[in-house]
């Protein structure tokens, strides 16, 4: 995923949020370009798809933080139930926009 020039683009707002994701235990093993490339690939499964899209069990954001940023044409339903995860949630949606 490239970052693309200029000031704080969407990606580098996205990896911001996930490396602070990260930072609260939210994310597994790896490094965090390791979890976008594979959120990447459910991009495949949702060509074609319109509408709402729900993600189940977001926890730290992935696959749904980076389905939302590359597919802003959906409407995207981040489903939580810890709490502190949902606060991330709210939080690192509101900082991207």
């Amino acid at each position: 995923m490239s970052t693309g020039g200029g000031p704080a683009s969407a990606v580098d707002r996205l990896l911001e949020q996930l490396e602070r994701s990260r930072a609260l235990g939210f994310l597994g093993p790896g490094p965090v370009h390791d979890h976008v490339d594979h959120a990447q690939g459910f991009l495949d499964a949702l060509e074609g798809v319109e509408g709402i899209v729900i993600d189940l069990g977001s926890g730290g954001g992935v696959p749904g933080l980076v389905v939302g940023i590359l597919r802003p044409d959906l409407r995207l339903v981040l489903l939580e139930s810890a709490a502190k995860r949902v606060d991330f949630l709210e939080a690192a949606v509101g900082a991207l926009g």
